[in-house]
């Protein structure tokens, strides 16, 4: 079986591995050897609203410790969006090298204006479905027993 080699080919695989590369920092920020540059000091300057967490007292150490895993956890999410990032712009690249720049811009327009269509017959319908639901709850008689009963109980247990 043979391959064709083609430029538009190449730049998703370079896509592909250069998204992989930035996903591989998952693992090292995990291990510990990495940080993602500026979340430490965007978690600092928040903290810095809350005031010093003091390590000696429990609430103190459980703040800490969840400062950290937000940092942790805000961390993961930026190199998952630029992993993404940068494997969109590569498979943009290679369509764009595939068929031109206004080709592409022009699949990009009817991508869009068929996405607002879309979302156009989207509410529609949602629109239609919550007319729907008005029309069925006013036919249906509405039951206060329940809540009579949940209110008589809760009365009974707080005084």
């Amino acid at each position: 079986m043979t391959y064709i080699v083609s430029a538009p080919r190449i730049i998703r695989i370079a896509g592909s591995i250069a998204s992989l590369a930035v996903l591989w920092q998952v693992v090292r920020l995990c291990q510990g050897s990495f940080q993602v540059p500026g979340v430490e000091e965007f978690t600092t300057s928040l903290s810095q609203f809350a005031g010093p967490p003091d390590s000696t007292s429990f609430f103190g150490g459980i703040t800490t410790w969840l400062w950290k895993a937000w940092s942790f956890l805000f961390s993961l999410v930026l190199i998952a969006y630029a992993a993404n990032l940068i494997g969109n712009v590569g498979n943009a690249c290679a369509r764009i090298v595939e068929v031109g720049f206004d080709q592409y811009r022009a699949e990009v327009r009817e991508a869009e204006e068929q996405a607002r269509r879309a979302q156009i017959l989207a509410d529609a319908r949602q629109r239609r479905y919550e007319r729907r639901q008005r029309q069925r709850e006013a036919l249906r008689p509405r039951d206060t027993t329940n809540w009579l009963l949940v209110g008589t109980l809760l009365g009974l247990v707080l005084l």
